[in-house]
């Protein structure tokens, strides 16, 4: 290789190979700003940036800390992430923003729940949010034909006088491995492939 080529002239298979050294693992999401997040490459130039894009692997996982005053942005990240991932199968994680004494709304996560519904590549999923904020109805009818992992925290809230919530998931054949936290809950769902259940009730 010539030392004075320009690295731009690499071609387009080895850059993106390049790329690929940077995030975690699967399904470990990598940070969606900063220098390991796979934005970072997009930065450098116009040719970076549409090779970046063009790398499924790199968009398919993301972790989003839900804050009302971002939810538009928010939103656009998980559309943009997942629509870059292609036909790969995706890992979302979903949590609250930790702020004391305050919770997200709950038309701000039905909104997200809502928009992975259209999406039928979802590998794991984890939702960490208070019940109170949580559409159990909506969850259930997220595409899942490819789940293999879902975990779900309530965040210890209780809600008294209430008949338990029923999650309803017909369509999860691959569904090998269930995490359920602080949630009184009623569960239909296959158990064909259910390998792992882990429990931990109020």
């Amino acid at each position: 290789m010539n030392p004075r080529a320009n690295i731009l002239s690499l071609p387009n298979e080895m850059t993106s190979a390049f790329f690929l050294h940077t995030p975690s693992p699967f399904p470990i999401p990598p940070p969606t700003t900063g220098p390991l997040s796979p934005t970072a490459s997009g930065h450098v130039c116009p040719k970076w940036r549409e090779i970046s894009r063009s790398t499924p692997t790199l968009w398919r996982s993301v972790s989003i800390t839900l804050d009302c005053s971002r939810a538009e942005e928010q939103i656009n990240l998980l559309n943009t992430w997942l629509s870059r991932s292609r036909a790969l199968t995706t890992s979302v994680a979903l949590f609250d923003h930790e702020q004391p004494n305050e919770e997200p709304e709950l038309p701000l996560v039905s909104q997200f729940l809502a928009l992975l519904c259209i999406y039928i590549n979802l590998q794991h999923l984890e939702v960490r949010i208070p019940l109170s904020s949580l559409n159990i109805e909506l969850l259930g009818q997220i595409s899942t034909p490819m789940l293999e992992s879902l975990k779900i925290s309530a965040e210890c809230i209780e809600i008294e006088d209430e008949a338990e919530p029923i999650l309803i998931l017909p369509d999860a054949p691959r569904l090998f491995k269930l995490t359920i936290r602080y949630l009184d809950v009623n569960l239909a769902l296959p158990c064909t492939r259910l390998t792992t259940l882990i429990a931990h009730v109020p």
